[in-house]
């Protein structure tokens, strides 16, 4: 297909040299519109034309390559510049023919140069990852879209500034040469902060001279934020199973002990009403070591407790619950108070009233890494050495406060406080990732966090989350709609429970029926015994505290109502669906008496309305 030239000229050779060459010549008038012409690959333009300078000149503008044909070296001078040749008159074919095709090899090459480029452009700006490309001095040639986010630079801006002035990065992190980096903080001119990966390379000229550098960045905060909060997952959940089996184990026997201890108290607190004198000082004696072993069960029993709660932050899938702030924040209190008796005074206004709907284990985290945050802050050397762990409530809202007499937090670096990675703290004090886990989980309740802070004053940081809307369930004791003494059937594999629950069970008048094992009470069930309330320990060897709701399902459904779960934990899967798909009462081992009998009191309540 011949090339497609615009000729402006009024010379009727110039026109026959012109499609001798085989061109395919549309002619124009000089001065004639020249822009609306399509598909051409160059022009011929007689600059001794009326206007044909003008015509030159529009055409260079357009980027169209244009030979000129001159009469003199004056007009030549007046000649646009870049001219794609230039033909002195008198014509000769030879010399106009080989300007015109020098002319149209130089814009097809132009042309797939500028191709390229633009192909070149678009798909650096398409990617994802940031480049940026600098000279030999380094300063900034390129930037592509992903950079100019990141950075906060836009190319224009950009150009021609140091390259070290464009990639702010925190201390004295470089341009690496050829290799991945750590990753390091990279701040943008708006003063945002990203962890980024990159790596760069020269750029070298064919000669070997270094002509400049390319950096490829990534931006790796996400990242870095998952796989730390997945390591923190996996640990919390092999405490968490290691912590399941250690309730199981410790839990049973804390059951018996407590409710027997708290059994033989109240027989001696009967017995002694019935004495005098010696005897009776004598059985106060008893009762008050009785109360101190029952103190130091219970202990027992709360370490165990705060143990398995607090691994429960990992159990992704757990429900939200109404939750009791203050117990909440004095578990945070216990945990933390080895860490901060060392350095401050711990100082307790807990004045919330009314639930909030939150997962407890995740709840109990937040202000566990408050109060742990506080104690850092806290100089051992200052005269002014106190935490204030408070908590309040208003007509909507429940607030806890953990304010501290420590460091403060400088005003520079109070909107990073709860960005991830983000630290003041010496190495090995923390990772950064506190404040950040601590606002995802509020956020994530919806609630929010505050922060107060004054350098060489302390720091205040406030969580605000909704209050329930729970109402509180009717405590009538139902029992008494019953004419005969209730009946209650125990299913527990650990005898000396089955042995302490019916001792104390029929003491308030129950009839109680114990088995040892799950079989043996759907057995009890089928054979057409009624039982008021079934006590169901959840882990049982060969036939679980599930496989006992399930038999009945199938065998005595009307009877699956009546059953309450014991268990010391829920780790497992099934009984989470069991858990969260029921309305039956459940408590937790270890269990004191008046345990016992509510939870008996509530199954009849329940049947009676």
């Amino acid at each position: 297909m011949p090339e497609r030239v615009l000729l402006v000229s009024a010379d009727a050779r110039l026109e026959q040299l012109a499609r001798a060459l085989g061109l395919d010549v549309a002619q124009r008038a000089a001065g004639a519109d020249v822009g609306g012409i399509e598909g051409l690959s160059g022009a011929i333009v007689d600059l001794a034309t009326p206007n044909g300078v003008a015509t030159a000149r529009e055409l260079v503008q357009l980027e169209v390559p244009v030979v000129a044909v001159v009469d003199s070296e004056e007009q030549l001078r007046a000649a646009p510049a870049p001219l794609a040749g230039v033909v002195m008159r008198p014509l000769d074919e030879r010399a106009l023919g080989v300007s015109v095709r020098t002319a149209m090899r130089a814009y097809r090459v132009r042309a797939e140069q500028h191709a390229r480029a633009a192909w070149l452009q678009a798909a650096l700006g398409s990617t994802t990852e940031a480049i940026v490309g600098a000279d030999a001095s380094s300063r900034v040639m390129f930037l592509n879209a992903a950079a100019e986010q990141l950075t906060g630079w836009s190319e224009a801006e950009a150009r021609g500034r140091a390259l070290d002035e464009v990639l702010n990065f925190d201390g004295d992190a470089a341009v690496p040469d050829g290799r991945l980096s750590a990753p390091v903080t990279l701040t943008s001119r708006g003063g945002a902060t990203r962890l980024i990966e990159h790596n760069a390379s020269p750029i070298v000229e064919p000669s070997g001279a270094l002509a400049g550098v390319v950096a490829v960045f990534r931006d790796v905060t996400g990242r870095k934020s998952l796989e730390q909060r997945l390591t923190v997952a996996d640990r919390m959940s092999s405490i968490g199973t290691l912590a399941a089996g250690v309730a199981h184990e410790l839990n049973n026997p804390l059951s018996f002990v407590t409710s027997n201890l708290e059994f033989a108290i109240s027989e001696l607190s009967r017995l002694s009403a019935d004495t005098t004198g010696e005897l009776r000082a004598e059985l106060e004696e008893v009762r008050s070591s009785l109360r101190d072993a029952a103190a130091g069960a219970a202990r027992a029993a709360d370490i165990v407790k705060d143990m398995k709660t607090f691994t429960r932050a990992a159990e992704v899938h757990k429900a939200a619950a109404p939750v009791d702030v203050n117990q909440i924040c004095s578990f945070a209190a216990r945990i933390t108070g080895n860490a901060i008796r060392h350095k401050a005074e711990l100082v307790l206004d807990l004045h919330a009233d009314g639930p909030v709907l939150a997962d407890d284990g995740l709840l109990r985290q937040v202000f566990v890494n408050l109060l742990t945050n506080a104690a850092q802050a806290i100089n051992p050397a200052s005269e002014r050495r106190t935490i204030t762990l408070s908590s309040w409530s208003d007509a909507t809202t429940t607030s806890v406060r953990v304010a501290d007499t420590g460091c403060g937090i400088a005003p520079e670096n109070m909107q990073r406080v709860f960005e991830p990675f983000f630290t003041t703290k010496s190495v090995g004090e923390g990772t950064g990732l506190g404040l950040s886990l601590c606002h995802s989980i509020v956020t994530g309740l919806g609630g929010h966090i505050l922060v107060d802070s004054t350098v060489g004053v302390g720091t205040s940081v406030t969580v605000v989350m909704p209050r329930s809307a729970v109402t509180e369930r009717a405590t009538n004791n139902a029992g008494h709609a019953a004419v005969a003494p209730p009946r209650v059937l125990v299913i527990d594999d650990e005898a000396l429970i089955g042995t302490a629950i019916r001792r104390i069970l029929t003491k308030q008048g129950m009839e109680v029926v114990v088995v040892e094992r799950g079989r043996e009470g759907i057995a009890l069930v089928t054979d057409g015994e009624h039982f008021d309330a079934i006590f169901c320990d959840m882990m049982m060897p060969d036939f679980s505290g599930v496989d006992v709701y399930d038999a009945l399902r199938a065998k005595a459904p009307s009877m699956m109502s009546r059953v309450i779960f014991m268990t010391g934990n829920a780790f497992s899967a099934r009984e989470h669906d069991l858990f969260s798909g029921t309305k039956n009462v459940r408590i937790e081992k270890p269990f004191l008496p008046a345990d016992l009998s509510g939870a008996v009191a509530e199954v009849l309540r329940r049947h009676a309305s």
